[in-house]
C-alpha cells in the first residue's frame, strides 16, 4: 500500500558558521534553514556539542529540522510557540590536568569546542541510513572535538597565561532525546560522551553545564532583564500515602516577578504603553540524571552563580575558596586555571536572593560589595549558573558518559506581588514560589533515565522501593492495613532511556470500495504489550480518522471504540474533594467489590456511595471515556472473527492455525469498519491509532499513538469495472484550465501550502486496472509522458493515478489537445482526448 512517510534521514554535515554555528545552509541565499533544534514537547531547546541552547546569530533565521516551523530567535522557547525565554544560552566546559597542566576546552570562547556533524532519528519514522538507533520521538546525535591549537584568534583565549587554546585532545558527543508524552514535553534528555584521543591520562577530568538564565517575552520593544536562581538540592514527594526525599540538585532560573501585567500573569499577549508583552511566570533548570549515583561515589557537585553584566561582576564565593582572579577578581572565572578551580571545588553558592543576607562577619561567606548586593538579591539582570560534576579520570582511547536534563515547569510564581518581599525578606519570597511542577518533571527525568522497578542487567535488584498503605480498618489494637502496594522509587543503577508511550498502534489494511472504505485493523500487539511503569497492559481503544490530507489538524475522528469501564472518584477529607486514585475497573471487577447487582452510575458526586460501616469512605464512579464498546451498536467498528479465542485466556502449547489469520495475527484482535458515501474522485487520507488509560497512581495521562504517522491513502473505488469487456477509465479535470480554482477545492495540493501552484497540478485517471501503462501524446502522435501504475490488488491507490502536467523532458507543458491512452496488464486497451488550456 501507498503509505505517506515523512522524508528519510535528515543528516546535515554542517558549515562552520557565526561562532560555531552548525546548519544546513541554502547553497544560493547562504540561509541557514536547519538547526538541531527539540520541538516536539512543550519545550523547544536548540542542541549542539559546545553550547545547549544556542542563540541565533545576525539575525539569520532557524528551522526544525523536522517540523519545518521556525526556531525561536533565543536558544530556548518555553512554553513552545509563546515567544517566552527561560535560558538564553547554556555552554559546556570540560577540563582536566595533563601532565600538570591545567587545560579547560571553554564552549563559550569560539573555536575551542569544534562542531562537525549532526544526525536526527526518531522512534516514530524509519531512518534506514541512521547511524545510531533511536530512542525518543526525537533524537540528535552532534559530534565534535577539542583536537586543535588555536593560533589565529585576535586575541588570546586565556588571558590569565596569556596563550592560545591549548586542546585536550577530545573527541565529544551529545545524544539528546525529547518526547511528545504529557508527562515528558517539559524534558530534554541529554546524554554527553567525552572519549581521549590524548596520549596521556586526562585527571580529575570536570564537566560543566552553564545556563544564562534570562526569562522574558523576548519580542518586547524594551525587555527587562531580572532573573533570580538558586540550587534545589532535593525535594519531598508525596506518592498516594507514602512520601520521599530524593536528591535532584537543580540548578534552576527564573524571572525574579513573573513579569505580571496589571496584577496578575498574563499568557496572552497583552498590549501595554510600552508595547507588546506577555508574562514569564515559569521555571526552568539543569540537573545531572544519576546524581545519586555520582554522590554515593565520592563525586562532588559544583553550584557557582555569576552576575557579569549591568556593570557588575561578581559572585559568591567561600573564604577557603578564595583565588584572585586577577582578570575578574570576584567576577566570572577567566582562563583555564580560573575556571577548573571553579569547577573543581566543590563549592555550593548560597541563592542569589540571600546576597544582602550574607553579614559581615560571617564565617564561612565573603562579604558581598553593599554597593550591588541589594540588587543582585532583587534580580538586577541576566544570572549564570555553572553546575559541574567530577572528578573523573580518563585514560588514553578511554570515555566516560555524564547523563543529564534540562526540565521547565509551570506557575512557579503565585503571587503577583511577590517581589515586594526582596531584597529584605527573601524568606517570605520563597513562601510564594512553586517548585512543585518542575520537581515532578524532573522526577519523571530520572525514572525515564532509570526506569524504577525494571531489573535491567538481570542482577536481581529492581530498585529502591517502599510499601505504601492504600487502605486501612480500625481494629481494638488501632489501624490495620488492608491494601497496600509496592512503589518503586529509584531504579536499578542501570540506565533504560525508556519513556512510557501509548499502545503500539494497530495494523491496518484499507480496501476501497465503490463510493467507500473497508478499514480492518488488528490490536494483537496492542492490547497485549504491557506499559514500563505500571507493569500492566493498559490498552483502553482505538480512533479511527480521516482527512483530506495526512497532518494531524486536517485528520477528523471518525469512529472509537473503547472498554467499557469506569473511573472510581474517592473523597478525601484532608484535600475536601475527590479524586481518582487506580486506574479504570471493569463491570466484572465492580461485582467482584460490591455484589452482582451493583450499579456504579447509581452514585454521583451528590449522591455518593457510603461502605457499610465506614461513614466516611464514600466515592462515587463515572463512566471513562465513552465505553463505546458494543461492536456495531454504539460503535460503528465490528469483531471480523466474533467466535475466535481470546489468546490471553489460552495455554500457548493449546493455539492452533485457527486461532491465527492469514497475516500470523490473533483472529480474536481483527477488527473491521466499513466507510461509505464517499466521493470517488477525492483521495481520502486514513488512520487508526490505539489509546490507554493512563494511571493516576503514576501521574501517567492517558496516551495515544500518533494521528499523523503511518497514514494510508487512497480513492473510493470498487474493483475494476469492465463494459463488454473494455477498460472504463475516466479523467477529470477534463478540460484543464489554469485559471480554474482546483486547488481553493481541495483537488490538488493539500497539505502542500508552501508548493507553488505549478508544483501540484493534476490531471486524475480514475477507474484504472491495478496494473496498466498510461501514455499521453501530442496531436502529431509525439509521446509527452508515460506512467507506470503498478499496485497490488485491493490497494487503496489502485485504481488511479495522476499526472503532474509535467513532460518527459521536465517541462511544463503546453495549451492543446492530447490523447491518453491506457494499456492494462491483461492487454486491454482505451483511447481518450484530453484539452489543456494554460
Amino acid at each position: 500500500m501507498l503509505k505517506r512517510n515523512f522524508i528519510g534521514v535528515i543528516v546535515f554535515i554542517c558549515v562552520f558558521l557565526f561562532n560555531n554555528l552548525w546548519a544546513q545552509t541554502d547553497e544560493d541565499t547562504n540561509e541557514i534553514i536547519c538547526y538541531p533544534m527539540h520541538s516536539i514537547g512543550k519545550l523547544m531547546l536548540k542542541v549542539n556539542v559546545y553550547n545547549l541552547a544556542t542563540p541565533s546569530y545576525g539575525g539569520i533565521p532557524l528551522y526544525d529540522c523536522i517540523t519545518g516551523i521556525r526556531a525561536p530567535t533565543q536558544g530556548s522557547e518555553y512554553p513552545k510557540n509563546s515567544d517566552v525565554q527561560l535560558i538564553s544560552t547554556s555552554p559546556f566546559h570540560i577540563g582536566g590536568i595533563v601532565e600538570n597542566d591545567t587545560l579547560v576546552s571553554n564552549g563559550v570562547v569560539p573555536y575551542e569546542i569544534v562542531s562537525y556533524y549532526t544526525e536526527l532519528n526518531s522512534i516514530l519514522r524509519n531512518f534506514d541510513n541512521s547511524t545510531f538507533e533511536a530512542v525518543s520521538e526525537q533524537d540528535y546525535l552532534n559530534l565534535g572535538h577539542d583536537n586543535t591549537y588555536i593560533t589565529d584568534w585576535p586575541n588570546p583565549t586565556d588571558p590569565l597565561s596569556n596563550r592560545p587554546h591549548k586542546p585536550l585532545y577530545i573527541d565529544v558527543e551529545l545524544f539528546s532525546h525529547a518526547w511528545s508524552y504529557g508527562y515528558a514535553e517539559d524534558i530534554v534528555f541529554m546524554e554527553y560522551k567525552i572519549k581521549s584521543n590524548n596520549k596521556i591520562m586526562i585527571e580529575d577530568l570536570y564537566f560543566t553545564v552553564n545556563q544564562l538564565v534570562s526569562a522574558k517575552y523576548f519580542r518586547e520593544v524594551t525587555p527587562t532583564t531580572d532573573d533570580i536562581g538558586g540550587l534545589l538540592q532535593t525535594y519531598d514527594y508525596n506518592f498516594s500515602q507514602c512520601q520521599y526525599l530524593d536528591t535532584l540538585y537543580l540548578a534552576w532560573g527564573a524571572d525574579n516577578d513573573g513579569d505580571p501585567i496589571d496584577g496578575e500573569f498574563k499568557r496572552e499577549l497583552t498590549i501595554t504603553p510600552l508595547g507588546p508583552t506577555k508574562s514569564c511566570p515559569d521555571i526552568g533548570g539543569l540537573f545531572f540524571l544519576n546524581i545519586n549515583n555520582y554522590l554515593s561515589d565520592g563525586m562532588k557537585p559544583s553550584y557557582n552563580w555569576y552576575v557579569s553584566s549591568s556593570g557588575i561582576d561578581w559572585g559568591p564565593r567561600r573564604k577557603e575558596n578564595y583565588r584572585d582572579f586577577r582578570t575578574g577578581g570576584m567576577g566570572y572565572p577567566m582562563g583555564d586555571e580560573n575556571l577548573y578551580h571553579v569547577m573543581s571545588s566543590g563549592e555550593i553558592d548560597y541563592d542569589q536572593i540571600f546576597t544582602s543576607k550574607i553579614p559581615i562577619n560571617d564565617p564561612d561567606w565573603l562579604y558581598p560589595n553593599q554597593e550591588n548586593a541589594f540588587d543582585i538579591a532583587d534580580g538586577i539582570s541576566p544570572v549564570t549558573h555553572m553546575l559541574s560534576i567530577g572528578p573523573f579520570d580518563l585514560p588514553p582511547g578511554g570515555t566516560i558518559s555524564i547523563p543529564f536534563a534540562y526540565v521547565a515547569g509551570e506557575n512557579f510564581h503565585t503571587d503577583p506581588n511577590n517581589i515586594d518581599n526582596l531584597p529584605y525578606f527573601p524568606e517570605n519570597y520563597y513562601l510564594n514560589l512553586d517548585f512543585s511542577d518542575i520537581a515532578k518533571n524532573a522526577q519523571w527525568a530520572k525514572w525515564i533515565y532509570d526506569n524504577p522497578g525494571v531489573d535491567t542487567d538481570g542482577d536481581g535488584f529492581f530498585g529502591e522501593s517502599m510499601i505504601c498503605v492504600l487502605d486501612s480498618t480500625l481494629s481494638d489494637t488501632g489501624w490495620i492495613a488492608t491494601a497496600a502496594d509496592t512503589f518503586f522509587y529509584k531504579g536499578d543503577g542501570i540506565p533504560d532511556w525508556k519513556a512510557a508511550g501509548p499502545p503500539p498502534p494497530p495494523k491496518f489494511w484499507v480496501e476501497p470500495l465503490q463510493y467507500g472504505f473497508r478499514i480492518r485493523l488488528n490490536g494483537s500487539l496492542s492490547e497485549t504489550e504491557k506499559d514500563i511503569f505500571t507493569k500492566i497492559s493498559d490498552f483502553e481503544g482505538y480512533n479511527v480518522y480521516m482527512g483530506r490530507d495526512d497532518r494531524e489538524t486536517s485528520l477528523s475522528l471518525i469512529a472509537s471504540f473503547d472498554k467499557h469501564n469506569f473511573d472510581k472518584f474517592i473523597y478525601h477529607p484532608e484535600l475536601g474533594r475527590y479524586k481518582v486514585e487506580d486506574i479504570p475497573l471493569t463491570l466484572d471487577e465492580l461485582y467482584e467489590l460490591y455484589g452482582e447487582n451493583f450499579e456504579p452510575l447509581a452514585y454521583s458526586r451528590t449522591s455518593p456511595y457510603r461502605l457499610p460501616g465506614y461513614s466516611d469512605s464514600l466515592f462515587y464512579f463515572k463512566e471513562h471515556s465513552f465505553n463505546a464498546s458494543a461492536y456495531g451498536i454504539n460503535t460503528p467498528i465490528t469483531k471480523v472473527y466474533p467466535e475466535a479465542r481470546d489468546p490471553r485466556l489460552v495455554h500457548p502449547d493449546s493455539l492452533t492455525a485457527d486461532d491465527y489469520t492469514s497475516d500470523s495475527l490473533f483472529k480474536y484482535f481483527e477488527y473491521e469498519l466499513i466507510v461509505e458515501d464517499l466521493l470517488p474522485t477525492v483521495e481520502y487520507f486514513i488512520n487508526v491509532t490505539a489509546f490507554d488509560f493512563g494511571s493516576p497512581k503514576s501521574g501517567l495521562q492517558a496516551l495515544e499513538s500518533s494521528r499523523s504517522i503511518n497514514v494510508e491513502s487512497g480513492f473510493p473505488l470498487g474493483e475494476h469495472d469492465y463494459q463488454d469487456d473494455k477498460l472504463n477509465v475516466y479523467v477529470y479535470p477534463n478540460p484543464y484550465r489554469i485559471d480554474a480554482t482546483y486547488r481553493d477545492e481541495g483537488y490538488e495540493g493539500r497539505g502542500d501550502d508552501s508548493w507553488p501552484d505549478f508544483r501540484v497540478r493534476a490531471i486524475n485517471f480514475g477507474n484504472l486496472p491495478p496494473k496498466c501503462t498510461i501514455s499521453i501524446y501530442s496531436l502529431d502522435g509525439d509521446l509527452v509522458r508515460r506512467l507506470q501504475h503498478n499496485f497490488s490488488a485491493g490497494d487503496p491507490q489502485s485504481h488511479h493515478d495522476h499526472w503532474d502536467l509535467i513532460t518527459r523532458n521536465t517541462q511544463m507543458v503546453v495549451s492543446g489537445l492530447y490523447y491518453w491512452v491506457v494499456e492494462s496488464d491483461d492487454g486491454q486497451t482505451q483511447m481518450g482526448k484530453l484539452v489543456i488550456i494554460m
